[in-house]
């Protein structure tokens, strides 16, 4: 289940052709990698990184994940309490870091999937952080083992 919770139809012309295949697929096809091109043109990539991973999220709709922000970092909980469980949890794929942009994406699919270093994620898997940080990590290694 891809998507944003509570809204019935939205415009996924955006989304690249070979992401939107991926709906009812278990793990990528060989084709673009995940990256910033998954958001909408003119919108600003910010990212969290720890030694082996990196977050990537929009603060605009429909991408955004849940923005409560308790500390005034600028990351939003949900996103730094995955990046601490990735890091924690989950061995980066491969060479340097893995990439992880958290994404509103078609409604039928997996909750992620990777190709290469770089994964695609459901960026409302969960209101509360910490249920958002285990089910991020849950989702990412099962996408990597997928792929």
């Amino acid at each position: 289940m891809w998507g944003v919770a509570g809204v019935a139809a939205r415009d996924h012309s955006r989304v690249p052709a070979a992401t939107a295949a991926l709906a009812g697929a278990r793990t990528a096809p060989a084709g673009p990698t995940p990256g910033p091109t998954l958001y909408a043109a003119g919108l600003a990539v910010r990212q969290r990184c720890t030694d082996h991973w990196c977050l990537h999220w929009v603060t605009a709709a429909p991408d955004a994940p849940v923005d409560t922000d308790r500390d005034g970092d600028g990351v939003p909980d949900a996103v730094l309490a995955a990046a601490r469980r990735l890091e924690a949890e989950v061995p980066a794929p491969g060479e340097g870091r893995g990439h992880v942009y958290l994404a509103a994406l078609p409604d039928a699919g997996p909750p992620a999937w990777c190709t290469g270093a770089a994964c695609v994620a459901r960026h409302d898997l969960a209101p509360r952080p910490a249920d958002f940080a285990d089910r991020l990590v849950a989702a990412v290694t099962a996408a990597l083992a997928a792929r």
